[in-house]
């Protein structure tokens, strides 16, 4: 009798256990033709860049977890449930232009109450239904990234924009792509950030539906022609270890489209194509790439209803962006378009041969079918201040 009741109490907590993990799974973001997907239903959201998120979150300097409850609860009552979040900057202490204070001071050396305010600010989130873009690396100064890399895997000690300009500094950064060591530093802190487990909710960051995607870095660049092979070889490698370490969370790049890869639209599409990365995305920067001049943008827009509208410059951009390749036939999924002058945040399919001309805003016939709020949403703008760069 007694074994029977073991073997009653066994099976009950089996079938249990699959009921929790097929709703769990239900709670996290898919891709399916093209489009997010979520408990079964399409996934809206509006988006914005909350970088300083885990910062605000924690217990030591910049922490304020009051003020954080207070900003999550007035985005959520904005309607905005996606956040684009730095997991941690890099580096040592006391550099002008840089994010601090940083998670990661030497490499695997961490400070924990950044650590603390990431699984507070997470935890937070999960309570409001919003969901978190984890992003990893950067290839700008301004939380470390590639030069914090570079200066550990004995490259010497980087140049930053502030002190040599931008040409300087990217053609330094150009080295990273090609630098091995600087790829595996990395790799060890892919594999700690991804493989950890929220110290208030009890769940390991590759269980916890409060994320949407991990995001490999902001704006990763080869920063030149001869890096790309290996820059995409790193992209590749970095996205593997990802999906390796975590089944069930999307990965995305971080990407500015094809101006990001040398404004090679080939290489654009093979990064988007790797198996492991679910969805594309471009950053747009239109005053930086000389797409348009403060002083006049306003003046050639078109008009609607007495009022300049950016529909045709949004329709151009991503036209230029996007589907400039007449064969451009990109992944299973959907592409975030994050307009940074305007602050719009778009999802869209992202494959070009699929998509429908709607109307949008000033009433500019656009190649896209949103799949994200039915609006484009402004966002807060919380992206550090930056000069000109290319």
């Amino acid at each position: 009798m007694m074994k029977q009741l073991l073997l009653l109490l066994a099976t009950v907590a089996l079938v249990m256990g699959c009921q929790l993990k097929q709703t769990s799974e239900q709670d996290f973001v898919r891709v399916e033709n093209g489009h997010f997907v979520r408990g079964g239903k399409p996934y809206y959201y509006v988006g914005t860049n909350f970088w300083y998120g885990a910062i605000l979150g924690s217990e030591g300097q910049g922490g304020d977890r009051a003020r954080l409850l207070r900003e999550l609860d007035e985005m959520k009552r904005m309607g905005i449930d996606n956040l684009r979040i730095l997991v941690g900057s890099d580096g040592e202490r006391g550099v002008k232009t840089k994010v601090e204070p940083t998670l990661q001071e030497k490499p695997g050396v961490y400070n924990d109450t950044i650590l603390a305010g990431l699984d507070y600010l997470l935890m937070e989130m999960g309570k409001r239904d919003m969901l978190a873009v984890l992003y990893l690396n950067n290839s700008w100064e301004w939380s470390g990234g590639y030069g914090f890399y570079l200066e550990h895997a004995g490259a010497g000690k980087q140049p930053r924009p502030d002190d040599v300009g931008y040409p300087a500094f990217m053609e330094a950064m150009s080295k990273y792509a090609i630098n091995e060591k600087a790829h595996q530093l990395f790799y060890d802190y892919v594999r700690f950030i991804v493989g950890r487990t929220n110290r208030y909710t009890g769940k390991a960051y590759k269980d916890d539906p409060a994320i949407m995607s991990w995001q490999i870095g902001n704006e990763p660049r080869a920063f030149s022609t001869e890096a790309l092979p290996a820059f995409e070889k790193w992209l590749s490698e970095a996205s593997g270890i990802i999906r390796e370490m975590d089944p069930n969370h999307l990965i995305s790049i971080g990407s500015e489209g094809a101006w990001g890869c040398e404004n090679d639209f080939g290489c654009w599409e093979r990064i988007c194509a790797d198996q492991n990365v679910d969805y594309c995305n471009v950053h747009l920067w239109p005053y930086n790439w000389g797409w348009a001049k403060p002083d006049s943008l306003i003046e050639h827009l078109p008009r609607a209803n007495g009022w300049a509208s950016p529909s045709s410059w949004r329709s151009s951009a991503i036209r230029a962006t996007v589907f400039r390749s007449r064969q451009a036939v990109l992944p299973r999924a959907a592409t975030d378009i994050t307009a940074t002058f305007f602050r719009w945040w778009l999802t869209m399919p992202n494959r070009a041969d699929s998509l429908p001309a709607v109307t949008s805003g000033g009433g500019a016939a656009m190649p896209v079918h949103s799949t994200s709020s039915g609006r484009w949403a402004t966002t807060i703008p919380t992206t550090p201040p930056r000069k000109h760069r290319g």
